[in-house]
C-alpha cells in the first residue's frame, strides 16, 4: 500500500513540475509572440499563461469545473470577516519579513523585491485588475486548492495543508511572495477544509488581492510619500493582529477546523513527511525554487 501512495506522491510532484514549467514557456512564447507583433502588454500575458497552466489539471482529472465551483457549503459573513483580518496580518507580517531580508540584502548590494522587465504600460491598468482580482484567484485555487490540497489530503490533513501551501508559496518563484503564499495557503487549505468548497476560498483570495491592489495604488503611494508609512504599517501591524489572534480563536473554537486539526494522526503523517523529502521530484522542486530565488535577486 505504501508503496502505491509513494508511487501517487511522485505523480502528484511532477504534475506541480509541470504546471510550473508550462506557465513558464507559455509566457515566454507568448511574449515572444507578442513582441513579434509590437504589443506590450504583460498582463494579458500572464493571463493567457495562468490559463494554459491549468491544462495540465484538466487534462489528469478531467472534472465538469463550472459544478465543482458551485459544490458544498459557503461561509456566513462574520467568517468571511474573521478569515479577511487574518489574512490581512499575514499581509503585515510577511511585509515585516520580507522588508527584514531586503535590508540586509541592501547592505551587500542587492534586493529581493522583483522588478518586471516587460513594461505594464498605461491600457493595461484594466488588464491587470482583472488578472488580480478574477483570473488569479479562480484558477490558481482550482489547481493548489481544488487539486493538490485535495489529493495530498489522502496522506493527512496536516500533510495536505503543508506541502499544498508550500506549492503554493513556491509557485510565485521570489522570497516575498513565497512568504505570503505559503501562510495564504495554510489559511485557505482550512477554509477549503470547513466549508468542502472552493468557492469561499476563490471569494477570499480575490478579497486578498483587492486589498492588496487597492492599498499599493493609492494608501501605500501616499504614505510612502508622506514619510509616515512605518508609522501606520507599525499600528496596522498591531491592530490586525489582536484582530487575527481572536479571529483564529473562533475558527478553532466556533469551526470544523479546530475539530479536524485535533484528530489529525501526527503520527500517521510523520511516515509521509519522512518519506516525501526522499523523493527525487521534491528536491527537484527545491532545487528549482533555489534558482528561482538566485534568479529573482537583482543588484540595486
Amino acid at each position: 500500500m505504501y508503496r502505491k501512495n509513494k508511487k501517487n506522491l511522485e505523480d502528484i510532484n511532477i504534475l506541480f513540475i509541470i504546471v510550473i514549467l508550462t506557465y513558464s514557456l507559455a509566457f515566454k512564447f507568448l511574449y515572444y509572440f507578442f513582441s513579434r507583433l509590437n504589443m506590450d502588454s504583460k498582463f494579458v500575458l500572464t493571463i493567457l499563461a495562468s490559463i494554459t497552466s491549468f491544462i495540465p489539471i484538466y487534462i489528469t482529472d478531467k472534472k465538469d469545473y463550472i459544478r465543482t465551483i458551485e459544490e458544498g457549503k459557503g461561509l456566513d459573513f462574520k467568517s468571511y470577516l474573521f478569515a479577511f483580518f487574518i489574512m490581512i496580518f499575514l499581509n503585515n507580517l510577511s511585509y515585516y519579513f520580507s522588508m527584514g531580508i531586503e535590508t540586509n540584502m541592501n547592505k551587500i548590494g542587492y534586493s529581493i523585491i522583483v522588478s518586471s522587465s516587460v513594461n505594464m504600460g498605461n491600457s493595461d491598468y484594466m488588464v491587470r485588475l482583472f488578472y488580480s482580482i478574477l483570473v488569479a484567484p479562480l484558477v490558481e485555487e482550482l489547481i493548489y486548492r481544488d487539486y493538490f490540497f485535495s489529493n495530498l489530503n489522502n496522506y493527512g490533513t496536516f500533510f495536505g495543508i503543508i506541502v499544498s501551501s508550500l506549492f503554493f508559496g513556491i509557485m510565485h518563484e521570489n522570497l516575498p511572495q513565497f512568504a505570503l503564499g505559503f501562510s495564504l495557503g495554510i489559511l485557505f487549505s482550512l477554509v477549503y477544509i470547513i466549508t468542502g468548497s472552493v468557492r469561499p476560498v476563490v471569494i477570499l483570495h480575490m478579497l486578498n488581492n483587492l486589498y492588496g491592489t487597492l492599498y499599493n495604488e493609492f494608501i501605500y503611494g501616499f504614505l510612502k510619500n508622506d514619510g509616515d508609512l512605518q508609522k501606520v504599517l507599525l499600528m496596522e501591524l498591531l491592530i490586525f493582529t489582536v484582530l487575527a489572534i481572536i479571529a483564529i480563536i473562533y475558527f478553532i473554537n466556533y469551526t470544523d477546523a479546530g475539530k479536524i486539526l485535533r484528530e489529525k494522526k501526527i503520527a500517521y503523517e510523520k511516515i509521509y513527511f519522512k518519506e516525501y523529502i526522499k523523493l527525487k521530484s521534491t528536491w527537484i522542486i527545491v532545487a528549482g525554487f533555489i534558482v528561482a530565488i538566485i534568479n529573482s535577486i537583482s543588484k540595486i
